[in-house]
């Protein structure tokens, strides 16, 4: 086997304090050629291209592909998922599905630049005194 061939892989040392304060403990970190390599192409790619490779190859990923992907992208799928309520009409709902139409409670036009709260008491919700 070749030394090109081979799997580079570099060390380096993480320390981390002890939540106890006790002593440092010191963690190697291995980063192999592909970490290092996916490191360089995200950090030097422009953002819209990184994003448009990653969409344009979920279609045809395989499911652990798709798996992996969910893994490394878990605070943002996390975020996704997180359930969000509605102050208009109190239904819960995501934010993928969160739509013009998704309340329901109607909106009156041309609404968001305005202040919202017309629709909210035109529709029987009592007003402050």
């Amino acid at each position: 086997m070749t030394q090109s061939s081979q799997k580079r892989e570099r060390q380096f040392t993480s320390t981390t304090e002890s939540s106890l304060g006790g002593p440092t403990q010191s963690t190697p970190i291995v980063f192999s050629s592909d970490a290092e390599l996916l490191t360089w192409v995200i950090q030097e790619t422009n953002h819209s291209a990184v994003r448009s490779s990653l969409l344009s190859s979920i279609p045809t990923a395989s499911p652990s592909d798709l798996e992996v992907l969910k893994r490394l992208l878990e605070p943002l799928v996390a975020s996704a998922l997180n359930p969000l309520h509605c102050v208009r009409c109190h239904q819960p709902y995501v934010e993928r599905e969160n739509r013009d139409w998704s309340c329901t409670i109607p909106h009156l036009e041309a609404d968001y630049d305005m202040d919202a709260s017309d629709d909210y008491f035109s529709y029987g919700h009592p007003r402050e005194r």
